[in-house]
Order: structure tokens, then C-alpha cells, then sequence
């Protein structure tokens, strides 16, 4: 078997986890993020009652209403889905995710599970980029985390939405979702405003969105 610091195979000099072993690790990744996307559909089709999904419905035609203009729609969409599932409908999310963790998946989904069922609210300052990982300070608990570091070069100081965390993970660090944003600093107001609503938030998630006032730039 060779090891990730062996000398690839192929004969190109390259150690294997940065030649074919890294094309191992992409396609493995690619199988992880199909298998959890099946798992999120199954949530819709099995997890949510009727009644969820006719109130999914209406959400989404008052988040559109309210936000169009300032986000693009597919965006919408995640925002309007992910504060209703993983916070105002928590239980019924993590009830969900308790009987997906009891039947056999792979270790890497097996260990994002667990995280999503710890979801919550952050609002952080990026304090520290290294060519991975992100280290961002909780601007309410102080608590210092670590998130990978986007694709695209951070343009902001700040960043918001809900994320997830595994009690288990190394570095304290968390799971993103789809609709985490970062909010450039000459827009520090935005965060303010979010901050106060985050201090005494009574489940209005589209009054958190509503605080960037339009499209962040």
C-alpha cells in the first residue's frame, strides 16, 4: 500500500498525496457532498410533514418578496430553508439527522452528521488567513473557531449566517452552510445591526437579512 508521502507510482517525482492520491481525495470528497446532498433531500421528502412543506411554500413567497433585489434567488431560497429547518424547526431537523447517524455511512459523513446537529447563528471576525483555514472570533461569545477558507480571496471582516459544529472536531471547527456571507468592513453598520438583533433574537431570521438593507457588494 503506498503511503501519502511515498513517491507516487506514476513516476513523477511528486509525493502521492500531491499527485494521484490528491485525485483520490477529490473524488472521494465528491462522493461525501452527493451522499449529504441526498441526505438534505431526504429531510424534505421524509423529515417534513405536509404542513412544513406548505409553509416552506409561503416562506419562500415572503422572502422574495422581501429580499429580492438584495440577494440573487437561488440564495434566497438557501436562506429561506436553512434558518427554517436548522433553527426555527431545530428539533425536527435533529430528530431527522439522529436517525440518519443509525444506519451506516461513511466516516466523513458520519462525522458531518454529527455536526448538523449542533447548528446556531454566528456573527465573526476574521482574524487570522492561512492558506486553508480561516480563524474567526464570535463577536457576542468571544469563542475563537476555524472554517476553511473560501475559494474566492475574503473581501470582508466580518461573517454571518448559520453554521454547524462537531463537539469532536480538531481546532474548533465548524461546518458551513450554503448561505454563510462576509460583510466588508466599510459596511460595519450592517454588522451592528445584525448584532443587535442577534441579542435578542425571537426566531425573526428574515429580519436578520433584512438588516443588509441591499445586495452586500
Amino acid at each position: 500500500m503506498v503511503g501519502r508521502n511515498d513517491p507516487c507510482p506514476c513516476g513523477s517525482g511528486k509525493k502521492y498525496k500531491k499527485c494521484h492520491g490528491n485525485e483520490q481525495t477529490a473524488n472521494l470528497q465528491e462522493m461525501v457532498e452527493t451522499e449529504l446532498a441526498l441526505i438534505r433531500r431526504r429531510f424534505i421528502d421524509e423529515g417534513m410533514r405536509n404542513r412544513h412543506v406548505v409553509e416552506m411554500m409561503r416562506r419562500d413567497r415572503e422572502w422574495f418578496s422581501a429580499l429580492e433585489g438584495m440577494f440573487p434567488p437561488d440564495l434566497i431560497i438557501d436562506l429561506s430553508f436553512e434558518s427554517y429547518a436548522y433553527v426555527e424547526n431545530r428539533k425536527l431537523w435533529t430528530a431527522f439527522v439522529k436517525q440518519e447517524l443509525k444506519k451506516s455511512h461513511r466516516p466523513q459523513v458520519t462525522e458531518v452528521l454529527e455536526a448538523w446537529l449542533h447548528p446556531f447563528w454566528i456573527l465573526a471576525k476574521v482574524e487570522d488567513q492561512a492558506a486553508e483555514l480561516l480563524t474567526v472570533k464570535n463577536e457576542r461569545s468571544g469563542e475563537i473557531y476555524t472554517i476553511e477558507a473560501p475559494e474566492k480571496q475574503v473581501e470582508g471582516e466580518w461573517l454571518f449566517g448559520i453554521v454547524f459544529q462537531n463537539p469532536k472536531a480538531k481546532e474548533n471547527r465548524l461546518q458551513l452552510t450554503s448561505g454563510l456571507m462576509f460583510i466588508p468592513p466599510r459596511h460595519k453598520e450592517i454588522m451592528e445591526r445584525i448584532s443587535s438583533k442577534l441579542e435578542n433574537f425571537d426566531e425573526d431570521s428574515l429580519g436578520l437579512y433584512q438588516s443588509f438593507g441591499r445586495a452586500p457588494e
